[in-house]
C-alpha cells in the first residue's frame, strides 16, 4: 500500500478528497442544521439568551466541527495503516526554526492592532479548541498525509500541490456559501497553505505550522479591525502568504534540507 502512494500520489489525493467529501456528507446528515423560519410560535423560554453553557455546546455541536473530527480520524488511520507518523511532522520541534513563524505571528498582531472583543471564558475556551481541532485536522492531512505522498517530487512541488489540493476541498465544501464567499474563503486557504507548507519543511515538523494556522483562524473572530487595515489584511493573508511561502524556499539548499 506504502508503495502505491507513492508511485501514484495524484491517485491517492483524488482518493482521498473523496472521502473527505463523503465525510463532509456523513458530517451534515448527522447534525443537520435547523434554521427556524418563525419564531412566533415559541415558547418565552425558547427565547431567552442561551447560557454560557449552551452557547459552548451550540458552537461545538455542529457539522463542520464534526468533518474535522472525522477528517482527523482518517488521517489517524491512514497514518497508522501507512506508518507515516513520524515521516508526516509528528515529531519534535527544531526550536531554533521559531523565528520563522514570526511573520504570520505579526500578521495575527496586526489583525488585533484595533482592538479586539475576547468572549467569555466558555465561548473563548470554544472557540480555541474548535480552531485547533480544524488547524490540526486540515494540516495532518495537506502537510502531514499529502505532504508524505508527494515530497520525493520536492518541496517547492508539494507546497504548490498540497496547496492547490487544500482550496479544491475549501471550494468542494463551500456549497452553503454564496459564491463570492466560496471563493473568497477557498483563496485564503490555499494561499496560507503555501506559507504553512514552506514552515513545515523548514520546521521539519507539523506542530509549528499547526500553530500558526490555528492562530490564524482564531485572531479574526476576535479582531475589530477597523474598515482602514481590513484590505491590508487581505493581501497580507493572501499575496503576503504566497509570497513568504515562496521566500522560505528560496534557494536550492533549503529545498534539498529544509536548512
Amino acid at each position: 500500500m506504502k508503495n502505491l502512494v507513492i508511485r501514484r500520489p495524484f491517485v491517492f489525493s483524488v482518493v482521498l478528497l473523496v472521502a473527505l467529501l463523503a465525510l463532509t456528507l456523513v458530517a451534515r446528515i448527522l447534525l443537520p442544521a435547523a434554521p427556524i423560519g418563525d419564531v412566533s410560535g415559541l415558547s418565552s423560554e425558547a427565547l431567552e439568551p442561551p447560557s454560557l453553557l449552551e452557547q459552548s455546546i451550540t458552537a461545538l455541536k455542529n457539522a463542520d466541527n464534526l468533518f474535522w473530527v472525522l477528517a482527523l480520524a482518517l488521517a489517524a488511520v491512514v497514518l497508522t495503516l501507512l506508518g507515516w507518523w513520524h515521516e508526516a511532522g509528528f515529531r519534535r520541534l527544531r526550536w531554533r526554526k521559531l523565528y520563522l513563524i514570526l511573520f504570520p505571528l505579526a500578521v495575527c498582531a496586526f489583525a488585533l492592532s484595533d482592538g479586539f472583543l475576547l468572549p467569555d471564558a466558555g465561548p473563548l475556551v470554544t472557540g480555541l479548541l474548535v480552531v485547533f481541532i480544524a488547524a490540526l485536522g486540515e494540516e495532518a492531512i495537506f502537510r502531514g498525509l499529502l505532504w508524505r505522498a508527494f515530497i520525493p517530487r520536492g518541496p517547492l512541488q508539494t507546497v504548490v500541490i498540497t496547496s492547490v489540493l487544500t482550496g479544491v476541498l475549501y471550494l468542494a465544501r463551500a456549497t452553503n456559501d454564496a459564491l463570492p464567499e466560496a471563493i473568497r474563503l477557498t483563496t485564503v486557504a490555499a494561499c496560507g497553505a503555501v506559507t504553512y507548507g514552506a514552515i513545515r519543511w523548514r520546521t521539519a515538523s507539523i506542530w509549528p505550522a499547526v500553530f500558526v494556522h490555528a492562530a490564524l483562524a482564531y485572531v479574526p473572530t476576535i479582531s475589530a479591525l477597523g474598515s482602514a487595515k481590513y484590505p491590508v489584511l487581505v493581501w497580507i493573508s493572501t499575496l503576503g502568504f504566497v509570497l513568504y511561502g515562496l521566500f522560505l524556499l528560496r534557494n536550492r539548499r533549503v529545498r534539498l534540507d529544509g536548512g
